[in-house]
């Protein structure tokens, strides 16, 4: 699992493991408005992007930030290329009133 808060973290993961550039894209876009809330002083946020590769990690997303059926926002079902090859989820858990949140993205099947 990885876990990213910063454009700075996600960098410093492509360095040793790249992204499919569609993917990449909206994992950047999800961090930015990651950044957005916890800059916004409002609470200590839990917000962040959460790169989701196995049964386990979804198993510990599910125990660390309490991520499951009943605070998932939204489904999105991303491809990797136009060819429609590779398809990746993007779920966003709403874990709060105040709109404090996560993005977790996984590949389709990595994560069952």
């Amino acid at each position: 699992m990885q876990i990213f808060k910063s454009k700075k973290n996600l960098d410093e993961y492509i360095g040793k493991k790249p992204l499919p550039p569609r993917i990449l894209k909206e994992i950047s876009v999800s961090i930015s408005q990651v950044q957005e809330l916890i800059n916004s002083g409002f609470q200590d946020m839990k917000a962040c992007v959460i790169l989701c590769e196995t049964k386990a990690d979804r198993n510990e997303i599910s125990q660390k930030f309490g991520a499951d059926e009943t605070t998932l926002e939204n489904t999105a079902v991303i491809s990797e290329s136009e060819s429609g090859a590779a398809k990746w989820l993007k779920q966003t858990y709403i874990l709060d009133d105040s709109g404090d949140g996560i993005v977790v993205f996984k590949k389709a099947g990595s994560c069952p």
